[in-house]
């Protein structure tokens, strides 16, 4: 990753700020190692039903973060190089948090590493989900990259601001959805493998439910509020005269905040299902569909980029549901939004 830093900042025509990227990119690349590990202590934690301490992982990697980011950015002086350090270091505590539960053993599952095999068979099992899951996510990295190129050639650094930094909000909105997916993603399992399709179901339907109020609430108050919500983000002076321009964002990116929502419960279905590889394919039309719209929409405006994103964002929501809704109909018999409309009538008619 090291190596290939500046390449990518060069293909992404970001050559212009290459030294702030690489101040940024640099500690969070020199940090890898903890920064996966955190995630994987997390992932077994949630698996084990702890969600509690998961959330307490997330809680400290994100206050230190608040609390370092000015400290090292303005107190300290290192700029742009400070938010970096910012979040490795707190990646780094949040996983030493999660190490020192396991090494206490006040978690259910204990683990050693004394006398360790390797077991294909349970290796090819762990992988029949992490394989297609790594390869979204990779392609999913890729593809923000190529977006980015038809941002930058249409609008420049500024341009990429206004199409980064509200997206910001979208991400914060996607901490309930994909905390949510994350969460039936071990319910559903374990239902499935007991052949309790009922519990299955009324999980889903259930995550989907307080997913989709939570989300559509949000982008209310994010399409309402947004040039509030802005403020905090736009203080220096330069930034301040943008302001109007990433409220104007803003609104157009609350409307994708629901399908969204639909795109992290989707996948997460597919993937209790042992699916993995259907929520991958579907990332990959939906990426592939918004670079082909910045293609063409970069040579018209800006705004036709936010619209274009908006579009495509809304067709992946859908299909996203769709492929998960069929596939979970298929195995369990069970149709997912007749469960939701009729409450627990869809359950008591199955045998």
């Amino acid at each position: 990753m090291y190596l290939l830093l500046g390449p990518s900042i060069s293909m992404m025509g970001a050559d212009d700020i290459r030294d702030l990227c690489l101040d940024y990119i640099v500690p969070i690349v020199v940090c890898t190692l903890p920064l996966v590990l955190d995630g994987v202590i997390a992932g077994i934690l949630r698996a084990e039903g702890a969600a509690r301490r998961s959330t307490v992982m997330l809680l400290v990697a994100a206050v230190m973060n608040v609390v370092l980011d000015p400290l090292f950015m303005f107190v300290l002086d290192m700029g742009i190089a400070g938010a970096g350090w910012a979040t490795s270091i707190s990646t780094v505590a949040s996983m030493l948090v999660g190490l020192w539960w396991f090494a206490r053993g006040s978690v259910y599952l204990r683990m050693s590493f004394r006398g360790f095999r390797f077991d294909l068979a349970m290796i090819r099992d762990v992988m029949f989900v992490g394989v297609p899951k790594t390869v979204e996510t990779t392609l999913i990295s890729f593809m923000s990259m190529v977006q980015r190129i038809f941002v930058i050639i249409c609008g420049g650094s500024v341009g990429a601001a206004l199409y980064n930094i509200p997206w910001r909000f979208v991400s914060l909105a996607e901490v309930v959805s994909q905390a949510t997916g994350s969460s039936i993603i071990p319910i559903v399992s374990a239902a499935m493998g007991q052949d309790d399709h009922r519990r299955a179901a009324d999980a889903c339907a259930y995550s989907l439910r307080i997913t989709m109020v939570a989300m559509v609430g949000i982008a209310a108050v994010l399409f309402v509020f947004a040039d509030w919500a802005m403020v905090p983000l736009t203080q220096s002076e330069s930034m301040a005269e943008l302001r109007p321009q990433f409220a104007h964002v803003l609104r157009i990116y609350a409307v994708l905040i629901p399908f969204m929502g639909l795109i992290d419960i989707g996948s997460s279905i597919l993937e209790s299902l042992r699916l993995a590889q259907l929520s991958m394919v579907s990332s990959l039309i939906r990426n592939l569909v918004i670079v082909a719209f910045l293609m063409v929409s970069c040579t018209v405006s800006m705004d036709a980029i936010f619209y274009s994103l908006l579009v495509a964002e809304v067709f992946g929501g859908g299909l996203m549901m769709w492929l998960a809704t069929r596939e979970f109909r298929k195995v369990t018999g069970i149709g997912m939004f007749e469960l939701m409309r009729h409450g627990g009538e869809a359950l008591r008619e199955q045998p």
